[in-house]
């Protein structure tokens, strides 16, 4: 990273016989604005860094977040709940839900159908992901600022999330 002193430049820049008090105070007073919008840069720089550094990931959102609400590093990402859809397989692979039709089955082995569901079908309408932070905290819990910075990094398939106290 680089670092600049302006005042110590502006004044290295003068010819020698102009760096006399008075001439260093008149080109300090000229580079305080520029100096003023140099360490904007640097900030926002930093912050720019920092945004950049973390990612969609489970670890580097929680990072985030005990970075931003838990100094304790107690804050965690759990995976919502999930419910594996049923697969159907054909006799010859000798699995455990095979598929067949009624007339192949003799009539005393005949079950109940089971019907084929779309992945929309099978899909859970829970949360995605569950986010669980200390009781320590809830009172400071702002969920509108917790979901801003949730958003900003999330990956885009993850829709649906919830908070849970523990």
């Amino acid at each position: 990273m680089f670092n600049i002193d302006l005042f110590s430049l502006g004044t290295q820049l003068l010819p020698v016989r102009w760096r006399k008090p008075r001439m260093s105070a008149w080109i300090r007073c000229l580079l305080t604005p520029l100096n003023t919008l140099y360490t904007l840069f640097l900030n926002n720089r930093s912050g720019n860094h920092y945004r950049l550094s973390h990612t969609g990931q489970v670890c580097s959102l929680e990072a985030l977040l005990n970075d931003a609400y838990d100094p304790g590093r107690h804050i965690s990402i759990e995976d919502g709940p999930f419910l594996d859809p049923l697969f159907i397989y054909i006799p010859d692979e000798d699995r455990d839900v095979p598929i067949s039709l009624v007339s192949e089955l003799p009539h005393d082995d005949y079950e109940a159908p089971i019907y084929l569901l779309t992945v929309a079908e099978t899909a859970t309408e829970a949360e995605q992901f569950v986010v669980r932070y200390p009781t320590s905290i809830s009172a400071s819990f702002d969920e509108i600022r917790w979901r801003a910075l949730i958003d900003q990094y999330r990956l885009v398939g993850k829709n649906t999330y919830s908070f849970s106290p523990f």
